[in-house]
């Protein structure tokens, strides 16, 4: 089995100039209590694709990270970090899969227990190796 929160890490690892900010402080659902700001949250689905014969025809991740930090202008700045550099991705290559197709879907807002979140929502195409 894939292990896509490695492989989002690694993605995420990847990006110096989001790094500079926020260390490697990027957590699977939820982050540790009393994490210092700002960080990012990954979270996952993962959809199969079947043909008619029951042959998988294709693989769909898709994925959000959740920007977290206590100001807004900081939280629009590492998003748009993300962005660039995800979006400059045409395959990534990983030792058991490559991810391809790689999608800016949505971004959304919120401000919650005194910070500000972005929600980047990402699909991808997966091919396993």
């Amino acid at each position: 089995m894939i292990d896509f929160n490695k492989i989002l890490f690694q993605m995420l690892t990847g990006v110096t100039a989001l790094t500079g900010y926020t260390g490697y402080r990027f957590f699977p659902l939820i982050a540790p209590e009393n994490t210092e700001f700002p960080f990012v949250i990954t979270s996952r689905s993962f959809a199969y694709e079947y043909t008619k014969s029951g042959v998988i025809n294709g693989n769909n991740l898709n994925f959000n990270l959740d920007v977290v930090s206590l100001t807004y202008d900081e939280s629009i700045n590492l998003s748009k970090l993300i962005e660039n550099a995800f979006l400059n991705f045409n395959i990534y290559n990983h030792e058991n899969a490559d991810l391809y197709n790689i999608r800016l879907i949505q971004i959304s807002e919120n401000f919650n227990e005194n910070a500000y979140i972005q929600t980047m929502q990402f699909s991808c195409n997966v091919y396993k190796k």
